[in-house]
């Protein structure tokens, strides 16, 4: 049994939480500076125990979930509290800079430091966004300081490929930061340059998916903007208002489409379910019927294929049964005939 720390209990730390609990029988110690947060964790099951200077020391395994000088603050003030071989890994998007911080401090210690980026994310923070399947099929990136102990990384990608993560990708900080500056920080950047456009406010009607999805990273962005309180020009602070949040950023449109896809499941469950049934009713009461099971995604196409099938099978029967009570008069008559003559 393992006993896990979290630091920070916002959308990465909310999510390995939960995730925790779901994948893992380990008991998960966490800690949050908003007192709200902390009760919300509480109520969900999503800890067991606060994290404090009694618990930490306890904890294979602490995750620290804050943004890069926070983490660095967060390790430098508690190294000496970690519990020894034990492994203190950050979920920072950044890497050099908390790296070639923290490395020292770990090597005067008996504790394991290791760079951590979960590549999982949505375009909304904090706990009550937090999801169990977040990192389901995600990357999880690994920075070492290069004299690694192989049996540390290897306890360290164990642990991650238990929450669900797809692959863990061991890298230096260096090269991570140039990954993720293309495939994360560029995307960012570009999106919200797109949505601070004039014209960007007139999309109503000239717009589609690809706005959607060319806004959506934006929104993250809005939100992180609004938390460190930054300035922003007219216009993005016009357009970033909650009149048209859902406009710009589509989230309306998301929300109606993930209720249409319940929905459709929901649909299309109910109705196997109430096809099987009518069809095992059909077979029982009548056992010379061949009924045959169609398989199509669309509902309403599966439905008639089987109403036809089943409408056929029952004429057949009908038809044999008239045949056979046709036959069974004339040859009635025929004996009734002879014993006359």
């Amino acid at each position: 049994m393992q006993n896990v720390g979290i630091v920070g209990l916002g959308l990465i730390g909310g999510s390995l939480a939960k995730t925790i609990k779901l994948h893992t029988p380990y008991t998960v110690y966490g800690t949050d500076k908003n007192a709200d947060t902390m009760r919300r964790a509480f109520l969900m099951e999503a800890i067991d125990g606060e994290l404090t200077a009694e618990t930490l020391p306890q904890c294979d395994v602490v995750l620290i979930c804050l943004y890069p000088q926070g983490i660095i603050d967060y390790v430098t003030t508690h190294a000496a509290d970690f519990k020894p071989d034990s492994l203190v890994i950050d979920c920072g998007g950044v890497k050099q800079v908390i790296c070639d911080a923290l490395f020292p401090v770990s090597q005067r210690y008996a504790w394991h430091f290791i760079g951590g980026h979960p590549m999982a994310g949505r375009e909304y923070s904090g706990f009550k966004y937090a999801r169990d399947d977040l990192f389901d099929h995600a990357s999880m990136i690994l920075c070492g300081h290069g004299d690694d102990d192989p049996a540390v990384l290897q306890r360290a990608r164990d642990f991650f490929m238990e929450l669900g993560f797809l692959r863990v990708q061991f890298t230096t900080p260096k090269t991570h930061d140039e990954m993720i500056a293309y495939t994360s920080q560029l995307a960012h950047v570009v999106s919200s340059a797109y949505v601070k456009c004039p014209l960007a406010d007139k999309h109503r009607g000239f717009s589609a998916g690809s706005f959607a999805d060319m806004t959506r990273v934006a929104a993250g962005c809005r939100n992180r903007n609004r938390r460190n309180k930054k300035s922003h020009t007219d216009n993005a602070q016009r357009m970033c208002t909650d009149d048209h949040r859902p406009d710009i950023f589509g989230e309306k449109r998301h929300q109606r489409r993930r209720k249409r896809q319940t929905q459709h499941r929901a649909d299309h469950h109910n109705a196997r379910a109430q096809r099987k049934r009518y069809l095992k009713n059909t077979a029982d009461a009548f056992p010379l019927t061949r009924t045959v099971v169609v398989t199509d995604h669309r509902t309403h196409a599966l439905n008639n294929a089987a109403r036809r099938q089943i409408q056929e099978s029952l004429q057949f029967v009908i038809d044999a049964e008239h045949d056979h009570i046709r036959l069974t008069e004339l040859s009635q008559q025929r004996i009734q005939t002879r014993d006359e003559q």
